[in-house]
């Protein structure tokens, strides 16, 4: 039962970041499948969204085309693009050209992103940095994929990055195309549940995201496969207290599901009686895992049941902290949670796949340990 391989797997063929969130409806109606098989009920919670299709994405400098995704939450080009030389420094003009990691890290990447708001800029190159990060392409999440804003920013593989630096010393002129189209469209959270015993006890709830850039096998896989196993063991054991489970899509485009998912189930956040949130690289290779709480009833159980099989926590967050992913939601509206999350090195890579990315011992420690903790809970 404990943490899939196969679940985990099936995350290298899901997920695009074409779309940036996923849409299809064949992979979410496969989740509820796996919810049903597991003794809960399940259905589609779908939900009206804005698709990005990426037309063109690339910078063309001193002959070479170098394509590239473009930041899903950035203003577009016109047909012709923006023109300017390639520099390091933000100045009137320019596209500047720098290295960055998927997360807010490294000093790099926050004076990148910072530059976003300098109205100086014809544009931005993001080149994925291979000194921190397994070579190729890795994503920023869009958390303003509802208000775009500029300059145009391009993110490319980190292999462009000696040509480019070659480039941008001499300030060569270049031409940053990015042009993008909005459709309507229906993007869906997965729902199931788990009838407790006594229908007065507030419920608990299981979350977890679904969708990410590429096919996010740790990113996203792990995390599912420990969110199945939670839904499987309570219903067999036959909880005292009701068990919400919710899969949420959009999570690279500013946590749109979750949020979607919160304001259709009004007073939920702060009224559950807790909250279990598995994160982005529950088991990622060689990635230090954090646990983040609302009480220390919660933190102590968490610590006393990773000792008992052998999952090892790296740094805690407290309830007296803002925490990272959809925790957030619950933590902003007073409720009770706990949270597990990485990330690991191939968090947000385009080479996030099945079975490199994923340690399975680590995935199969923390599933006992949410497993168990779901159990005290919904048991209480």
């Amino acid at each position: 039962m404990y943490a899939s391989a196969p679940v985990i797997a099936s995350y290298s063929r899901q997920g695009t970041h074409r779309t940036g969130t996923d849409v299809d409806f064949a992979s979410a109606e496969w989740l509820v499948q796996e919810l049903r098989d597991r003794g809960a009920e399940a259905w589609l919670d779908p939900f009206r969204f804005e698709r990005l299709d990426v037309e063109t994405a690339r910078l063309d400098v001193d002959g070479l085309a170098i394509p590239g995704v473009p930041l899903f939450d950035c203003i577009r080009t016109g047909p012709g693009g923006v023109t300017g030389p390639l520099s390091s420094i933000p100045e009137e003009g320019a596209i500047l050209v720098g290295r960055a990691e998927p997360t807010l890290k490294s000093t790099g990447t926050r004076r990148l992103l910072r530059a976003r708001h300098d109205d100086r800029l014809e544009g931005i190159v993001l080149v994925t940095d291979d000194r921190e990060v397994p070579s190729g392409l890795a994503l920023i999440n869009a958390w303003s994929y509802q208000a775009p804003f500029g300059p145009p920013g391009l993110q490319v593989a980190s292999d462009t990055f000696p040509v480019l630096q070659q480039l941008r010393d001499s300030g060569a002129e270049a031409r940053l195309t990015i042009r993008t189209q909005r459709a309507a469209t229906q993007a869906v959270n997965v729902g199931g549940s788990v009838p407790g015993s006594d229908e007065r006890l507030a419920p608990l709830v299981v979350m977890t995201p679904r969708s990410g850039w590429w096919s996010c096998a740790s990113e996203r896989g792990t995390g599912i496969a420990v969110w199945l196993d939670i839904v499987e063991a309570l219903a067999m054991a036959g909880p005292r207290r009701s068990v919400l489970a919710t899969a949420n899509t959009g999570h690279e485009l500013g946590y749109l599901g979750i949020d979607e998912y919160v304001a259709a189930n009004p007073g939920l956040a702060r009224n559950a009686y807790a909250w279990l949130h598995l994160g982005a690289d529950v088991a990622s290779v060689d990635a230090p895992v954090t646990i983040q709480y609302s009480d220390g009833d919660i933190g102590d159980r968490i610590s006393a049941l990773a000792a008992t099989h052998g999952a090892e926590i790296a740094h805690r967050v407290p309830g007296n902290l803002r925490p990272v992913g959809e925790a957030r939601n619950v933590f902003d509206s007073g409720g009770r949670y706990a949270s597990v999350l990485g990330p690991g090195p191939w968090f947000h890579h385009e080479n996030d796949r099945w079975p490199h990315a994923v340690d399975q011992n680590k995935a199969t420690a923390w599933s006992r340990v949410f497993v168990d903790l779901a159990l005290w809970l919904a048991t209480e």
